[in-house]
């Protein structure tokens, strides 16, 4: 399996989360090794529309894979609309 961390072995991974009323999310998170080192950046926001519906924000950026790797990509997409789908169900 060639996934996007297939090259670390053991590494750091440090998180910072912030969270915005009304229920808005923005988390980096980091991976590295004495070698490399990769950013994700997920955000979820959340903006009432009326008392029974929201709007749906999932934005998700990374510094890897962006120089037309189109499988790292699809795989990106289909995880962040496998999360997404998960958090609205819940809402």
């Amino acid at each position: 399996d060639e996934s996007w961390n297939a090259h670390l072995r053991r590494f750091d991974r440090v998180t910072t989360t912030e969270w915005l009323p009304a229920s808005n999310t923005s988390v980096e998170l980091r991976y590295q090794d004495e070698n490399n080192r990769i950013t994700l950046c997920p955000t979820n926001a959340n903006t009432p529309e009326t008392a029974e519906s929201t709007h749906v924000f999932f934005i998700r950026s990374r510094d890897f894979g962006t120089d037309a790797d189109d499988e790292t990509s699809r795989r990106c997409r289909q995880e962040s609309v496998q999360v997404m789908c998960e958090d609205t169900a819940t809402i």
